[in-house]
């Protein structure tokens, strides 16, 4: 997160990413662990969902992203404490998994 932008940059180029941590000292917050621990999962849910479609319903349901946002960051505040990537793989999958299918069953 670069502290005068308030912007969170991702991607899965290890180039683009070794070149952004010499050009910005990054600083890691809750949501950027979160975006780390998310960006090593499959998220097959939004694979085959086209940018426009996203971008709509993001919009007109902004208020039931940032709760799942919310969400997401509280059940994955603890990997930031955890060294083993298969472990933080395991419990990034695990939260996933809570908020997808185990909450989504109880508000039906």
């Amino acid at each position: 997160m670069t502290a005068g932008l308030e912007v969170i940059y991702s991607t899965r180029s290890q180039l683009v990413a070794d070149l952004l941590q010499l050009a910005i000292a990054p600083r890691q917050t809750i949501p950027t662990d979160t975006t780390d621990a998310l960006m090593s999962l499959e998220l097959p849910f939004l694979c085959d969902v086209d940018i426009e479609t996203l971008m709509r319903v993001r919009q007109s349901e902004g208020e039931a992203f940032q709760n799942f946002r919310v969400e997401l960051e509280k059940l994955l505040r603890e990997l930031r404490t955890i060294a083993d990537p298969e472990q933080t793989e395991r419990k990034a999958q695990n939260a996933v998994h809570e908020l997808t299918e185990v909450q989504l069953s109880r508000a039906e």
